[in-house]
């Protein structure tokens, strides 16, 4: 659309099955591919619960149609929910999953390659931060300033330390991706382990103690990220945060202000509302 929502236009419905339809829900955006082409994160919220990615490809003799040419699972992990893909680089994503009450609560991510038109993801590893059953959601995009790709996280957290009264997504901080994106899917490739897989707190966002602030999604434009979440699940909360903030807040050392969890203690500046 270019930035402008007057250019969207509708291009046709997306038929997958009857058995993904009825099953089978979508929470967060797609990969964009060449031509048109997507992978879009879908999860199955029934008995097992499981992440699967659907590749969308042009009709052959209908380039502006698409239709599903492949389905398959990032992860043969279960209890995971709400998957979240964004690209690494050209060849490689990252993607995170709302973890369903297993694996002590850790945030699980995945490192894909893209290769032969497929993606092929790694085992999932567990990250520093813990998701108590809440939506996790990874956004990003090119920097004025270069070409790689800026990666982060919108991620809850109860306010610490926590209490009986606690909720689970009281706030809603920005994490920056704490690896270079080329180290951190060769370190996938050599297997270096868990510890590749950083978040760095750079902000807390909201926060509505002992309620919600929740359910994120994020759209990267020019100069901004326009954030939109639930506030208290009874109205929807818009912010606008410039580029140059999330930069300097990613320079900050963060040392002391951490728990063994990687969630800070010390109070950050709030975004604009």
């Amino acid at each position: 659309t270019q930035g402008n929502i007057g250019n969207l236009r509708f291009i046709q419905e997306l038929r997958l099955s009857p058995f993904l339809n009825f099953s089978h829900l979508i929470r967060t955006p797609p990969l964009l591919l060449p031509q048109g082409e997507f992978i879009l994160p879908v999860y199955h919220e029934l008995a097992r619960k499981y992440p699967l990615l659907l590749h969308f490809k042009n009709l052959p003799h209908n380039p502006s149609a698409l239709r599903v040419d492949s389905v398959y699972k990032p992860t043969d992990l279960v209890s995971l929910l709400q998957p979240s893909f964004v690209w690494l680089r050209q060849d490689a994503a990252l993607g995170v999953y709302r973890t369903h009450k297993a694996y002590d609560d850790d945030l699980l991510a995945s490192i894909c390659t893209f290769e032969a038109d497929s993606l092929s993801c790694q085992k999932a590893r567990r990250t520093y931060l813990k998701n108590y059953d809440f939506s996790s959601v990874l956004f990003g995009g090119r920097s004025n300033m270069g070409q790689t790709n800026m990666l982060y996280l919108l991620h809850n957290t109860p306010k610490l330390p926590r209490s009986s009264s606690s909720n689970n997504r009281e706030q809603l901080w920005i994490y920056a991706l704490g690896a270079d994106a080329d180290w951190l899917v060769d370190s996938v490739r050599s297997d270096m382990g868990d510890s590749a897989l950083t978040f760095k707190p750079l902000l807390l966002l909201d926060e509505n103690l002992g309620q919600e602030v929740s359910y994120p999604s994020a759209a990267w434009h020019d100069e901004i990220v326009a954030v939109a979440y639930t506030y208290a699940r009874k109205h929807i909360r818009l912010a606008f945060i410039p580029h140059s903030l999330l930069r300097i807040w990613q320079d900050v050392p963060q040392d002391s202000g951490h728990s063994s969890q990687g969630m800070p203690h010390s109070p950050q500046p709030r975004g604009a509302e």
